[in-house]
C-alpha cells in the first residue's frame, strides 16, 4: 500500500472506490434468510447501476452470506418482487422494489443487508 501524501483533494477531483475492497476493515456484505435464491455481484459500477462488467456474481441459498472478509457490492431485486429485511444486525429495515424490469441495489462498504422476506 503506498502513502497518501498532502492535502485535501478538490471537489472536482470526485470520488475515488477502490474496486472489489473493503474500506477500513468494513466490507458489504449481504444475507439470504429466505428460501428464495439472490443474486449478489462483486463490484459496483455507478456508470451501470449495476455490477462492472465482467464482475463476478454468485447465487446465495437460503442462509447462505457473501464470503466473510470479501467485499460484495450489490445484490438483484428480480422484476415484480419485493425483497425486506434489516440493514446492519440491529435492524433499521428496508424494502425494495425490482418494479417491473428488476433492479440492482447497491450494499456500501459498512452495510450488511439481511433479506428476511421476498413477495414475487
Amino acid at each position: 500500500m503506498g502513502t497518501l501524501v498532502g492535502g485535501a483533494l478538490p471537489a472536482s477531483a470526485g470520488t475515488v472506490t477502490p474496486r472489489g475492497g473493503c474500506t477500513a476493515g468494513l466490507c458489504s456484505e449481504t444475507t439470504n434468510e429466505t428460501s428464495h435464491p439472490v443474486t449478489v455481484a462483486k463490484d459496483w459500477c455507478a456508470s451501470a447501476h449495476g455490477p462492472c462488467h465482467g464482475t463476478p456474481r454468485r447465487t446465495l441459498r437460503k442462509n447462505q452470506t457473501t464470503p466473510h472478509g470479501q467485499d460484495w457490492d450489490v445484490f438483484y431485486v428480480n422484476a415484480h418482487c419485493t425483497y425486506r429485511g434489516q440493514r446492519h444486525s440491529w435492524g433499521i429495515s428496508f424494502t425494495e422494489r425490482g418494479g417491473s424490469h428488476g433492479k440492482w441495489v447497491q450494499v456500501h462498504n459498512d452495510q450488511h443487508y439481511y433479506i428476511k422476506q421476498v413477495t414475487c
